[in-house]
């Protein structure tokens, strides 16, 4: 196949180019940035999701596209809000534009996000439970949601859903994320600070997001007409104290943690159900939390992250 991937140079999508090409196919990439760790004399051409004229030519004779392009992180949608609805919700406007006029009609796969279900009354939490988003971000996806529903209702195509819990494994990922921040700060000894102790949250190896992603996409590929909405999530809780916890102790860190209140957007608990990416995708988590955060220690020792 020949696959457009949007977003290809952040955490998801640079492992994701790297297996469908593995598998055979053919990878157009498209972001604003090059992926980390590419040569400066390596060809790269920037391209905005917002601009149609470049989706328009990038779109041309693929057979599928796995949307990922946004402005990923809650704290910079909460900083930029008017950006991260142009991104999140007007790119994907914009694609699916390109995509309704393209005589292929060629299937979609879209990157959500679990903070479409906001605060929830119990867990684990099933797809069919109400969208409530609580922040900037988890309102962009699930307004994108909705946009893809309707475009499929105009242009019937093969359309899969993935919602992503909290996902960690790349050295290369942003800074400011939650595990490679706390292992960057264990490591140098500094203190971790803990926004929110309790919270649970359910975190998932990238490196098992993009299994279920290649598994979409080769289902998608094999004229299933729809995939329909997908936690794509470890299932299992973990405390951000307990996290915290677990790093120091991996690192053997002297680091002091100190633990304040969360940020008045983050949701107080989640964990997904995935029984129905069991079923529909035949996929499950194989890379339990200890073996992850582990990974990742070593990949900082060996690797020199984009600062």
């Amino acid at each position: 196949m020949r696959v457009l991937v949007t977003g290809s140079s952040g955490l998801v999508g640079v492992p994701l180019c790297d297996a469908l090409r593995t598998s055979g196919h053919r990878v157009d990439e498209f972001d604003l940035r090059p992926p980390p760790g590419r040569a400066p004399s390596e060809p790269f051409e920037a391209q905005d999701i917002r601009d149609s004229g470049a989706v328009e030519s990038a779109i041309t004779g693929v057979d599928g596209v796995v949307h990922l392009a946004a402005v990923a992180r809650c704290g910079a949608a909460e900083a930029e809000p008017e950006l991260a609805r142009s991104v999140n919700v007007g790119g994907t406007r914009t694609l699916l534009s390109a995509l309704q006029s393209n005589e292929r009609t060629p299937w979609l796969l879209f990157a959500s996000s679990r903070e479409v279900y906001g605060d929830v009354r119990a867990v684990p939490v099933p797809e069919t439970s109400p969208l409530q988003p609580k922040a900037v971000y988890g309102r962009t996806k699930a307004d994108a949601e909705a946009e893809i529903q309707r475009s499929r209702d105009a242009v019937p195509r093969s359309v899969s859903i993935l919602r992503f819990t909290n996902l960690y494994g790349s050295p290369w990922d942003y800074p400011d994320r939650v595990i490679p921040a706390f292992l960057r700060r264990a490591k140098s000894g500094a203190p971790l600070e803990v926004r929110g102790p309790d919270q649970v949250l359910d975190f998932l190896d990238v490196r098992d997001a993009v299994r279920a992603v290649v598994r979409a996409v080769t289902l998608l590929a094999s004229s299933v007409d729809d995939l329909g909405t997908t936690n794509v999530a470890s299932g299992r809780a973990c405390t951000l104290r307990a996290l915290a916890d677990q790093v120091v102790e991996l690192t053997g860190s002297p680091s002091p943690i100190h633990e304040v209140a969360p940020a008045a957007w983050t949701p107080s608990i989640f964990v997904a159900d995935i029984a129905r990416a069991r079923r529909t995708l035949g996929w499950e988590p194989t890379i339990p939390l200890p073996r992850g955060l582990a990974d990742l220690s070593a990949a900082f020792d060996t690797l020199r992250p984009v600062p």
